[in-house]
């Protein structure tokens, strides 16, 4: 997580997603929960149930234990993306050599 910038998470639950910005998170639990701001409700196709992207008195909390999938979306100047581009061009080198090996 990036402390010094905000981040757009996309949460995937069976009928339902929910796009919006961080607020908070509870990391240390056995049923971890998210905390969004600024969000939208959506169903499992793409519709919009909800838009409370520009309401400054609501937040919603979610388990993600019982999410299909979050997504984390970073500003591309955070310290995270730094680290992300290593650890894609280490699997890039890594796939690299692999493919190499496989071929000989």
């Amino acid at each position: 997580m990036d402390n010094n910038y905000p981040m757009k998470i996309r949460i995937d639950y069976d009928r339902f997603v929910y796009e919006g910005m961080l607020h908070n998170f509870e990391s240390y639990s056995n049923e971890p929960h998210l905390v969004l701001a600024s969000y939208i409700i959506k169903d499992e196709h793409g519709n919009i149930l909800g838009d409370y992207t520009n309401d400054n008195t609501r937040i919603i909390v979610l388990d993600i234990s019982k999410s299909n999938k979050v997504e984390i979306i970073y500003v591309s100047n955070s310290d995270v993306c730094n680290d992300l581009k290593c650890l894609c061009d280490a699997n890039n080198i890594l796939y690299n050599l692999n493919k190499d090996e496989q071929e000989s």
